[in-house]
């Protein structure tokens, strides 16, 4: 039933189908916030209440038990909330009522820390059943040298962190980076979405909501799928061609030797290197955006992908729908003057139209300009955007403003607009109906 109630969840959680049941869990706050508003404004017996405390308190108990001896993980936070939660409705039930009226704001106190309080002070702790060694926050929230290195140089391409004892074949489905990274030397390597925490560009990391077509390339790329949450490169990927329209001028590896690295520290120069890691440079990496003018087209994004074996990617792209008209032949460059998560903005010159390929994971919410008019972003190659372009000069602008955000906030704009007129009426209303005080 519940895969009924939630589109697309059982495909993504197939190998978790339980995991449909975190939904119960919003339901079941609703009942238990429903139930506490119930008992401050009904009359009820003191033993009674003292019932529903000392029951709430046990499994409540019961739960932080339950967790330290192997059952699921209940955070610090949770247990806070909810011991604060039973000392207010303690609080409600038997002091009077000018007291029993600050409540509600007290929960509104403890349901606003709750998610804020990690970033006002030290992490919070946590029951770990599985004893590994906790994370040394404070040393990863700081850029390491190789992140420095990397970062003065993202102008030049994308990274990727690589150890092969780390995603051989025997651990490609087992998470990967994603399960060792309390490791010093896995953590070094910058995956796990370090990327984002330091100002990086890679092509990996942890996220469970990868765009389907970039996963799709990576599986090509891989000769292999994995799990749904990584786009990690195996092995069997580390040498693929396909590594080069993603802009990957860089390899990440371990400063120690591991086998399956002496052909990589053969083929390609290492240009840093420190106590944690080696960085090799590969410079058969593609720019940021080229420009092509030989399209053919596929029948959808698979075919496309497939088709790219075949192909010399600098000069061809493949399409999934009737190519633009662009020159039999011609040359060109870009360059890339601005390159934010939702903003590209790139200078182009081309002796003849062409077609502009920019290395970004295509997605239906990005808009383009060609000299301040609107323009088409096309998915090319499968995975990647493009844009045609006329000879000459241009201005090219890339922006992600999908209509479904514009929406969201409009839904949340008018949710919170009701909701306030519903609490001034309801303010308004308890007023009316106070007794006059003679």
């Amino acid at each position: 039933t519940l895969y009924r109630l939630l589109p697309m969840f059982e495909p993504l959680h197939s190998h978790r189908p339980e995991r449909a049941l975190i939904v119960v869990y919003l339901p079941l706050a609703m009942l238990a916030g429903a139930a506490i508003d119930a008992a401050l404004r009904r009359p009820t017996p003191r033993r009674d209440v003292l019932t529903g405390i000392a029951l709430a308190a046990t499994v409540w108990a019961a739960m932080l038990v339950w967790s330290a001896n192997g059952g699921p993980v209940v955070p610090l936070s949770a247990a806070l909330a909810a011991g604060a939660g039973l000392l207010l409705l303690a609080q409600g039930a038997f002091f009077p009522d000018p007291a029993r009226a600050l409540v509600p704001l007290a929960l509104a106190v403890v349901v606003i820390w709750d998610p804020l309080h990690p970033f006002l002070g030290p992490p919070p702790s946590a029951l770990n059943r599985t004893n590994t060694p906790p994370y040394d926050l404070a040393t990863q929230l700081q850029p390491t040298a190789a992140a420095e290195w990397l970062r003065d140089r993202a102008a030049e391409g994308r990274y990727l962190g690589y150890d092969p004892a780390v995603v051989g074949r025997e651990g490609a489905q087992l998470g990967g980076y994603r399960v060792t990274r309390e490791n010093p030397d896995v953590w070094h390597l910058l995956n796990d979405d370090l990327a984002t925490l330091y100002g990086l560009k890679t092509i990996q990391g942890y996220d469970p909501a990868q765009l389907r077509r970039f996963s799709r390339y990576i599986d090509a790329l891989n000769g292999m799928v994995q799990e749904y949450h990584e786009a990690n490169v195996f092995p069997s990927g580390i040498e693929s061609p396909l590594l080069d329209p993603l802009a990957v001028r860089y390899l990440v590896i371990p400063a120690a030797d591991r086998p399956g690295l002496d052909e990589l520290l053969t083929r390609y120069p290492q240009v840093y290197a420190d106590e944690w890691v080696r960085i090799l440079e590969r410079p058969s990496a593609f720019p940021f955006a080229w420009i092509v003018h030989d399209l053919q087209q596929a029948a959808d994004p698979s075919a496309a992908i497939a088709a790219l074996a075949a192909l010399d990617l600098r000069q061809t792209a493949v399409l999934e729908e009737p190519p633009p008209a662009v020159s039999a032949g011609g040359s060109g460059a870009a360059a890339v003057l601005t390159w934010e998560p939702e903003l590209i903005r790139l200078r182009v010159e081309a002796d003849a139209p062409g077609l502009l390929v920019v290395s970004q994971a295509y997605e239906p919410g990005w808009r383009a300009t060609v000299n301040g008019a609107a323009a088409r972003v096309l998915p090319v190659d499968g995975a990647l955007q493009g844009v045609a372009i006329p000879a000459g000069v241009s201005e090219v602008e890339l922006r992600y403003q999908p209509w479904t955000l514009s929406a969201g906030l409009a839904i949340s704009l008018g949710s919170a607009t009701l909701l306030l007129v519903a609490l001034a009426a309801a303010m308004a209303r308890s007023r009316r109906e106070r007794p006059a005080v003679t």
